[in-house]
């Protein structure tokens, strides 16, 4: 699953991946702006899932424009097992936030504890550390610093 991710907004970076949502098979040219979506659902592709020892990692792309819709599709995805949901939010491929998404996370947040589940933030680069400080947020979200330290505590 190693990629190496654009560093130019001309020179794209294909990926294979299904739809996090429906399954359906997608092919997608990363930009280090603009959006892609699923043909058959309509989904923003915003984030890369993987798991590890049943923790799902969302590995969030920098430039990828996720509403409210889009999040809420994705917690409900993620609290449909038997077991409570365990969920990290890699944010290091992220310079800054926008209120939309940081609204998203809370209402994610939210889901997942009621679910009787965990999310955890984590590798957030400063500016979006301070953005999340700044609204008290820090203390709403559990925050590590990176993925290893996310994973060890969850």
């Amino acid at each position: 699953m190693d990629h190496a991710m654009s560093t130019s907004a001309e020179t794209p970076v294909e990926l294979t991946r299904q739809c996090p949502i429906c399954g359906a098979r997608l092919r997608i040219e990363l930009f280090r702006s603009g959006e892609t979506a699923c043909t058959d659902c309509g989904h923003v592709v915003w984030y890369e899932k993987r798991t590890i020892d049943g923790v799902a990692i969302l590995d969030v792309f920098s430039g990828m424009v996720a509403i409210n819709t889009d999040i809420d599709r994705v917690s409900k995805t993620l609290i449909t097992g038997e077991e409570p949901p365990r969920v990290v939010l890699n944010l290091s491929r992220l310079k800054f936030i926008s209120s939309a998404f940081v609204a998203g996370m809370i209402a994610m947040q939210k889901r997942i504890r009621a679910a009787g589940g965990r999310l955890i933030l984590c590798g957030m680069h400063p500016i979006v550390r301070e953005t999340l400080h700044g609204a008290r947020l820090d203390t709403f979200f559990d925050i590590r610093e990176d993925e290893e330290d996310a994973l060890r505590s969850i």
